[in-house]
């Protein structure tokens, strides 16, 4: 791309600051946003960061994106947080393993 454009437009170093300083603010996708490479779509799960321990889990709910597309207010996401079966510690008594295996199913199995 800086081939094709003329002095002062064509210096590689700035379009990819250019590039990098445009995906720090989310990127309207048709069903989604991209930001920082990555695109993300209402339902996806994700990680998110946590003050300590491992990452939390989640999935998108909603994307609210600024109402005039060249402001440089950010993109809202909402992630509803899930848990982890390993949360379950202090709910299931001692006896139960809890791991993903040994919880039982929250529905009965079918029978047909």
């Amino acid at each position: 791309m800086a081939e094709s454009d003329r002095p002062p437009d064509n210096c590689p170093v700035c379009l990819l600051h250019e590039q990098r300083d445009q995906e720090s603010y989310g990127r309207k996708l048709l069903d989604g946003v991209a930001y920082d490479g990555q695109s993300y779509h209402l339902d996806d799960f994700v990680l998110f960061r946590a003050e300590s321990g491992p990452a939390h889990i989640g999935y998108i709910t909603n994307i609210l994106f600024p109402v005039k597309a060249t402001s440089r207010a950010p993109t809202v996401v909402t992630v509803k947080r899930v848990g982890r079966v390993s949360d379950l510690v202090g709910v299931l008594p001692s006896s139960v393993i809890k791991d993903e295996v040994s919880v039982p199913p929250h529905f009965p199995a079918s029978t047909t």
